[in-house]
Formats: C-alpha cells, sequence, structure tokens
C-alpha cells in the first residue's frame, strides 16, 4: 500500500472513532441528567386601575423612574 492510502485510512478511522465517541458522549450526557432544570415562574405584572376622576399628570410625577433588578426577574 502506499502512504498515502495508509495515510488517509488512518485519517478517516481517527475521525470516525471521535464522532462516535462525541456521539454517545452527548447521548449519555442527555439521558442521564446530573439534576433537573429549574423552571422559572413569571412574577404578574403590577396592574393599576384609574378612571375618568384620576389625575394623570400627578400619576406620572409620583412615579419612581429608578430600575431594580427585581424588574427584570
Amino acid at each position: 500500500m502506499s502512504s498515502r492510502k495508509t495515510f488517509y485510512i488512518l485519517i478517516t478511522t481517527i475521525l470516525a472513532i471521535a464522532f462516535f465517541v462525541t456521539v454517545f458522549k452527548e447521548k449519555t450526557h442527555l439521558t442521564n441528567p446530573v439534576s433537573p432544570t429549574p423552571l422559572a415562574t413569571p412574577a404578574a405584572p403590577k396592574t393599576f386601575q384609574f378612571d375618568r376622576n384620576t389625575d394623570l399628570r400627578l400619576e406620572l410625577e409620583n412615579v419612581n423612574p429608578q430600575v431594580l433588578d427585581s424588574d427584570f426577574e
């Protein structure tokens, strides 16, 4: 056999082994998770009730413009 043919067979074998090792490792990892993934429960948005007697300008002035980390949870 020529050295070029041997080289191609060797490279093909190494790639095939690497492929199968990767596939079986991922399959094992997916079927046996270490811990269950926690599910986040979305918080209910804050709602306001206004009627025609509400002074919207006054309500807007009373709003705190500070953004908190809890606003993004």
